[in-house]
């Protein structure tokens, strides 16, 4: 074999080489885009499904607080109307009061 020969033998071995890990990185590459598509899609529905749980575990005591304050609000209001009645006779006695 010439020197030439064993130049280019040389050459083709290096080229293939290269060649088949480029390939063999390429399909690295796609596998793990695959591989990181499916871990963002579970870290995703894991996310959710805590925010979800969140949102749940505060709406119970916010929905409490809500009841409670409503609670206060009839009892307020139903003060407030007898208020307005003692408020409006005893405006009632005061006019009697002043035409006598």
């Amino acid at each position: 074999m010439t020197t030439e020969a064993i130049a280019l033998l040389l050459a083709g071995i290096t080229t293939l080489g290269g060649l088949v890990s480029t390939l063999i990185m390429v399909y690295r590459a796609r596998a793990d885009k695959r591989r990181l598509t499916t871990e963002t899609s579970k870290i995703d529905a894991e996310a959710a499904a805590v925010i979800s749980s969140s949102a749940v575990a505060l709406l119970l005591p916010l929905k409490a607080e809500v009841a409670e304050l409503r609670t206060q609000l009839a009892a307020c209001t139903a003060e407030l109307g007898k208020t307005k009645t003692l408020l409006e006779a005893a405006n009632a006695r005061i006019r009697v009061l002043e035409l006598t």
